[in-house]
């Protein structure tokens, strides 16, 4: 009788560690699900990044072939607005008109002041996200490089080395059972 207890005691250990094995495996299960999406959403990511990457770079050379076509256009202007102020006779400088074309030209000097400076921050901006662009695209691609490098799952013909109670089939041909055994068994995965 004594026999049978522990063969049964061994056939519920060994019921509740396979329940625990299973349970262990669907959460790798799950979690490399997971890892799969998200490495999939990285790389659709990647894609919308560099498209937008692309086309910031192609906004950014419209906008500085513009700037540089205002330095001339500016340079050019500002001569001949010298050129008008010096050709003023004297006695017309206090004329009304004279008067408010010099304070026209002054105020879009001054606007133009405002957008060369609205301008130079914004490459200053465009240049700090850039930084933290490469930043976050270093750190991702870092996170996708674990991900990618995690070990796998055991492979079945790597044995696991166990000790504890046994049930099982004795040299006699007979069914036994006993309180401690070193055993070495392989996994067949369903």
């Amino acid at each position: 009788m004594r026999q049978i207890q522990w063969v049964a005691v061994a056939a519920v250990f060994v019921v509740c560690l396979t329940v625990v094995d299973r349970c262990h495996r669907n959460t790798v299960s799950e979690y490399e699900a997971r890892v799969e999406r998200l490495t999939e959403q990285v790389e659709q990511e990647k894609k919308v990044a560099e498209a937008a990457k692309a086309e910031a770079a192609a906004e950014r050379a419209k906008a500085d072939s513009l700037a540089v076509a205002a330095a001339r256009r500016t340079a050019a202007i500002d001569e001949r607005i010298e050129q008008v102020r010096d050709s003023t006779p004297d006695h017309l400088r206090s004329e009304p008109a004279v008067v408010a074309r010099d304070s026209i030209i002054m105020e879009l000097r001054a606007v133009e002041d405002t957008w060369r400076t609205a301008f130079e921050h914004k490459q200053r901006e465009a240049a700090a996200l850039e930084a933290a662009l490469r930043a976050t695209e270093s750190s991702r691609d870092s996170l996708v490089a674990v991900l990618k490098d995690r070990p796998g799952e055991r492979p079945w013909y790597v044995p696991r080395l166990g000790v504890g109670p046994f049930v099982g089939w004795c040299a006699g041909n007979t069914p036994c059972a006993g309180p401690i055994a070193v055993t070495l068994t392989w996994e067949i995965r369903f």
